[in-house]
C-alpha cells in the first residue's frame, strides 16, 4: 500500500511461524504509548494481558484505515504468516488501464492455489474510494436533509397552529380595544410585534440549541472541527420562514378578530 516505516523495519521473509512474534506500529501508537521515541524493540500482548508477547521492529507513517474522515487512532500490523486468517482482503496491483479487467486473472491464481477458495467483492480501489469518501457521505447527509426538512415542515404547520390559536382567544380583548376607541390597525400591530417577538425568542434558541446539536453530531460521525459551524445562509434559510410564519399566524387572525364588530366580540364570551 506504499505506507513508509519512519524507523525499523518492515516484515521480512524470515518473520515465519517459528520465528519470534513480530509487530509493526503505526506512528499514533508509538507515540501514545512512548512518547519519548523508544517504542522499537518494545513488547506488548494482544487482546488480553494473557496473550502472544510482540516485539516492534518497524513503526510506519499515519494513513487512513477504515474511513477516509476518522481521526488519528493506533494501528498494529501482524505478519500473515504468524497471524493467519480464514478470511482477508487480498490486494493486487497492476499497470492494466482498467484495473476491474483484471478480476478474472485474479481469480484463477487464487483457485490455482486452493479450488475451494471462495473469491467475492471484488472491486477497484478507485470504486472502494468512491464509495468511502463520496457516495456514502452523500446518501447520509440526503437522509439526514430529508430528516432535517420534514422537521422544519412539522415545526411551520406546529408554529402556525398556536399562533393562530393564541391569537384567535384575544377577540374579546381586541373587540375591547376597538370599543374604547383604540385604531383596529395599531391594534394590530400591537398583536403581530408580540407574536414576532415571541418567535424570535424561539427562532433564537432554537438556533443556539442547534449549533451544539450539529458539533455533537459531527465530533461522532468523524468530521474535522473545520467544517463545525453554520454558513450565513443557513442561518437565513432556517429563521427566515419560521419568522415569517409566526408573522403571517399572527396577521390572519388578527385582522380578522379587528374587523369583528365589538359589540359582536363582547358577546362571543
Amino acid at each position: 500500500m506504499d505506507i513508509p516505516i519512519l524507523r525499523g523495519r518492515s516484515f521480512l521473509e524470515s518473520d515465519g511461524e517459528n520465528a519470534p512474534l513480530v509487530a509493526v506500529v503505526n506512528e499514533h501508537l508509538a507515540n501514545h504509548f512512548w512518547p519519548k521515541g523508544d517504542a522499537l524493540g518494545q513488547r506488548f500482548h494482544v487482546k488480553s494481558p494473557a496473550g502472544d508477547l510482540l516485539e516492534i521492529v518497524g513503526v510506519a507513517r499515519m494513513a487512513k484505515y477504515r474511513w477516509i474522515n476518522e481521526p488519528p487512532g493506533d494501528f498494529v500490523y501482524l505478519p500473515l504468516r504468524q497471524r493467519s486468517h480464514s478470511a482477508f482482503t487480498l490486494v493486487t496491483q497492476s499497470a492494466a488501464r482498467d484495473s476491474g479487467s483484471i478480476s478474472a486473472a485474479v481469480r484463477d491464481v487464487v483457485h490455482g492455489i486452493d479450488p475451494d477458495m471462495p473469491v467475492f467483492d471484488v472491486r477497484t480501489i478507485e470504486d472502494f474510494y468512491r464509495m468511502r469518501a463520496v457516495k456514502v457521505p452523500i446518501m447520509l447527509t440526503q437522509v439526514v436533509g430529508a430528516l432535517g426538512l420534514m422537521g422544519l415542515l412539522l415545526a411551520v404547520v406546529g408554529l402556525y397552529g398556536l399562533v393562530a390559536y393564541s391569537v384567535s382567544r384575544r377577540t374579546r380583548e381586541i373587540g375591547i380595544r376597538i370599543a374604547i376607541g383604540a385604531d383596529p390597525w395599531k391594534v394590530v400591530r400591537i398583536v403581530l410585534e408580540q407574536g414576532l417577538q415571541l418567535g424570535a425568542a424561539g427562532v433564537a434558541v432554537g438556533l443556539v440549541v442547534a449549533f451544539f446539536c450539529c458539533r455533537a453530531v459531527t465530533s461522532v460521525v468523524m468530521v474535522g472541527p473545520s467544517s463545525i459551524g453554520f454558513n450565513p445562509l443557513e442561518l437565513a434559510a432556517i429563521a427566515l420562514p419560521l419568522l415569517l410564519i409566526t408573522m403571517l399566524a399572527t396577521l390572519a387572525p388578527a385582522r380578522h378578530a379587528s374587523r369583528v364588530d365589538p359589540i359582536r366580540a363582547l358577546r362571543e364570551e
